[in-house]
Parts: C-alpha cells; sequence; structure tokens
C-alpha cells in the first residue's frame, strides 16, 4: 500500500471510528431515559467529530494538506473500529446494564485512537493541529464527565 492510501485508509478509519461512537452514544440515550440528555450531548459532539474528518478527507483528495510526515496506524484505528462494531452487536443482541455502557465508554474515551493518535505532532498541519485538539479536549471531558456518572451510579 503506497502512502496516500495509509493515510486515506487511517483518516476513513478516523471518521468511521467517531461515526461509530456517534451511533453507540445516540443508542444509549435512547436506552436510559435518566440519562438521554448526558449520553446525547456526548453523541452530538461525536457526530460533529466524523464531520469534521470528512473535511479533511476531501482536503486531502484534493491535495489541499498533507500528511506525509505523520504517522498514521491504520491498523490500531481499524482494531478500534472493530471493538465498536462488536460492542454495538452485543447491544442488538442482549440487555446490557448502565454500568457495563459506561465501561464501554470509559474504555473507549481512552482508547489508543483517542490517547495517541488524537495528539499533534509538530509536522502536522496547522488545521490539523486545530482539529486533533479539540478531538483530544473532547475526548478527556467526555472520560471526566462519565468518570462521574460512573461515581453518582456507584
Amino acid at each position: 500500500m503506497n502512502k496516500f492510501d495509509e493515510i486515506m485508509e487511517a483518516l476513513i478509519g478516523m471518521r468511521d471510528y467517531e461515526k461509530g461512537l456517534f451511533e453507540i452514544y445516540s443508542s444509549f440515550s435512547q436506552r436510559f431515559n435518566e440519562h438521554k440528555d448526558f449520553w446525547h450531548t456526548i453523541s452530538i459532539d461525536e457526530n460533529t467529530h466524523a464531520l469534521m474528518v470528512d473535511t479533511f478527507i476531501a482536503l486531502y483528495k484534493n491535495g489541499d494538506i498533507s500528511f506525509y510526515d505523520r504517522d498514521f496506524n491504520p491498523l490500531q484505528i481499524k482494531e478500534d473500529v472493530n471493538k465498536l462494531n462488536s460492542f454495538k452487536q452485543k447491544m442488538r443482541e442482549s440487555n446490557i446494564s448502565s454500568s457495563e455502557v459506561i465501561k464501554f465508554a470509559l474504555q473507549t474515551e481512552s482508547s489508543v485512537t483517542e490517547e495517541d493518535l488524537y495528539r499533534t505532532k509538530d509536522s502536522d498541519p496547522p488545521e490539523f493541529k486545530k482539529f486533533l485538539t479539540i478531538l483530544y479536549e473532547d475526548s478527556k471531558k467526555h472520560y471526566d464527565r462519565i468518570k462521574k456518572l460512573q461515581k453518582l451510579n456507584g
């Protein structure tokens, strides 16, 4: 696989990851009425992130932005997307408790994709640095909010 295709695969994986989180958190808001607004707010952030990645995909395809100095890890992203898909399947097949949902969300918001990939690098284009900073900060906020919810639920 050439560098262009590797970067494109990583960007598409990032978008799929954010879309997957949007779908999962939206589902949580529908399943757990007592925390509907909580999960809905986080799901909106994830949808916004997916739309932002779409913008970078378009910029990259058009040659308006370059990531040749960035070492994306498309295999790790794919692994994290597969974890999301497995969890979605589990949600369809069984009745998942609020504590399982919170545990999953905490693991997800501190995943390798969220922790490592979304950190800025010196070589990142300025627009991408700003985007990654938003993603990274939102992940930290989500983690902290979910941790508080975990404490409230005991």
